[in-house]
């Protein structure tokens, strides 16, 4: 099935990307490291170690051009047989392969930089909800204010009073 995500609302879309949230391992590294398999079976073998990587897993199936296959094959600086190894053998080979070309300390660093991120996405729904309470306790008049910087007719809107309200937290 091919469908467009969708959520209930924005807290829902901010605990599912708080959820999923990765910086890129590869973006700063001296070397891109790719995985290519030719058996579709191969792919769920792998799968875990080339997400836990941030490492594409490219599986041809068999079918790619051999013009195709000999452009990548230029790229490549390391190739490994696999076919015939156990799958726990494979994935600790793979796991040891990729982990040589990572800078450890830039790995720790980016570790921590992307739990802090996905924190602070945690907490924006309830940031959320706390300043919708907070909107809804205030009297009228102090609400004009902020209300005439929401939108041009003098409305408020909820995004601009989400984005004034995540700006402000941010900057403190």
């Amino acid at each position: 099935m091919r469908k467009p995500t969708t959520y209930d609302d924005i807290e829902d879309a901010l605990r599912d990307t708080a959820a999923t949230y990765r910086r890129a391992l590869w973006r700063d590294q001296e070397v891109y490291v790719e995985v290519w398999l030719e058996k579709e079976a191969l792919a769920g073998v792998l799968l875990g170690v080339t997400a836990e990587w941030d490492v594409p897993l490219m599986v041809t199936r068999g079918f790619a051009s051999l013009s195709y296959l000999h452009s990548a094959a230029e790229t490549i600086a390391h190739s490994v047989e696999v076919d015939a190894l156990d799958p726990d053998d494979l994935r600790g080979l793979v796991r040891d392969r990729v982990a040589q070309h990572v800078d450890s300390d830039r790995l720790r660093a980016l570790k921590a930089a992307e739990e802090s991120e996905r924190r602070l996405l945690g907490g924006l729904p309830a940031m959320l909800r706390a300043d919708a309470s907070r909107d809804q306790r205030e009297p009228a008049s102090s609400q004009s204010a902020a209300t005439a910087a929401g939108s041009s007719d003098g409305r408020s809107t909820p995004r601009s009073e989400a984005s004034r309200s995540i700006a402000s937290k941010c900057e403190r």
